[in-house]
């Protein structure tokens, strides 16, 4: 604020100007400027003596900032979009601690974007911020890009109900990996596809989730999954299992051999 001091009384304003009207000789009015008056401003002094007389002039008084922003800079962590970029804002770095006597309103970063290559060794970045007296400030950052999303994978099998076979107690895991492929933002190929259970698994009857994956050089893991039923289908033939029960007639109401 800076203080302007007249022999004023009942300041007001009107059509973009500051009216003072003095009476007598002891009236003494202070008008506290703020930021909102940065600028010249007209300012119309009245004069009225014990007789009535009046008089009135104008000037100009000018509400200049000169005080530099304080900048605070913070680290930052930017990470990567499926496109394997990232825009990067210079609000990421500046602390909530910065301040500006008149508010800051011009922000800036001299590094604009990253991309996959960026990946790994921390990147210096500096910062600055303008108000709107042209007062600037600046200061550094470290940045640190990541990737922390995985493999997309295509070509899951849908949900599915299978049969183990007339004299097959479990359902051999056949290879679901075939046809799907993972595509991921920054490795490329993406890591291989793997299922779980594994390729040869025995399985009862009952309900599984399979679920497929590929993991890419950061780490990150992308999946999809369905639901494998493994439910044995009663024919109408006979049927005889090794080692098991042998049942004749097949199907039978009331008598079982």
């Amino acid at each position: 604020n800076v203080p302007f001091t007249g022999n004023v009384f009942n300041p007001r304003v009107f059509n973009g100007r500051f009216y003072y009207d003095y009476l007598g000789t002891t009236a003494v009015e202070n008008f506290d400027f703020d930021c909102s008056y940065l600028g010249i401003n007209d300012i119309e002094v009245t004069v009225t003596d014990n007789s009535g007389n009046v008089s009135t002039c104008i000037s100009q008084v000018e509400v200049i900032d000169v005080d530099d922003p304080i900048l605070v800079c913070q680290d930052a962590t930017v990470s990567l979009d499926e496109n394997g970029m990232a825009e990067v804002l210079p609000e990421y770095f500046i602390s909530s601690d910065s301040f500006d006597n008149c508010g800051i309103t011009i922000t800036a970063v001299d590094v604009t974007d990253v991309t996959c290559a960026d990946i790994g060794a921390p990147i210096t970045v500096t910062v600055f911020v303008s108000d709107d007296s042209g007062n600037i400030a600046s200061c550094q950052a470290t940045m640190t890009v990541v990737d922390d999303m995985g493999p997309v994978l295509e070509g899951c099998p849908e949900d599915m109900t299978v049969d183990p076979g007339a004299v097959d107690l479990f359902y051999e895991v056949p290879d679901y990996t075939v046809g799907v492929t993972a595509t991921d933002n920054c490795s490329d190929p993406a890591g291989a596809v793997t299922q779980d259970p594994a390729v040869g698994t025995l399985l009862p009857d009952g309900v599984y989730t399979v679920t497929l994956s590929s993991t890419d050089d950061e780490g990150n893991v992308g999946s999809c999954s369905f639901e494998l039923t493994v439910e044995s289908v009663l024919g109408v033939a006979s049927n005889q299992l090794n080692a098991g029960v042998a049942i004749y007639p097949n199907p039978a109401r009331n008598v079982m051999n």
